[in-house]
């Protein structure tokens, strides 16, 4: 069976608590709301917006949710089912293309270090 979208950021999500265990981690399901992100983290008074995306042929960024990211000045997390890599893309450059494609342990280094900054 493929991965899909969820599974991927509830092991994203499940990483992240491990990894940063004196931060909030934040889920947001809202069906109603349009271009609310996957996820949030707070951490010394500000806020990162992150949107998870698995490579495919559709369309990847929807207009309502890569403007709304780009307000936030989020990020989308991309990951390659089938090369089992992915990348953190600024929303301000979506779209476009990932400077550099990292295994899941770095992925999840590079998500932490932008909640960091």
């Amino acid at each position: 069976m493929p991965l899909s979208e969820s599974t991927f950021t509830q092991r994203l999500l499940r990483s992240m608590r491990i990894r940063m265990p004196f931060a909030v981690v934040l889920k947001h399901n809202d069906a109603v709301t349009g271009g609310i992100p996957d996820f949030s983290v707070p951490l010394n008074g500000k806020t990162s917006w992150f949107e998870v995306k698995l490579m495919s042929n559709r369309l990847m960024f929807r207009p309502l949710q890569l403007a709304m990211l780009q307000r936030m000045r989020g990020d989308y997390v991309i990951w390659d089912t089938v090369k089992r890599q992915g990348c953190l893309l600024p929303a301000i450059d979506a779209p476009g293309v990932c400077a550099s494609v990292v295994p899941y342990k770095e992925l999840v280094d590079k998500i932490i270090a932008e909640v960091k900054r």
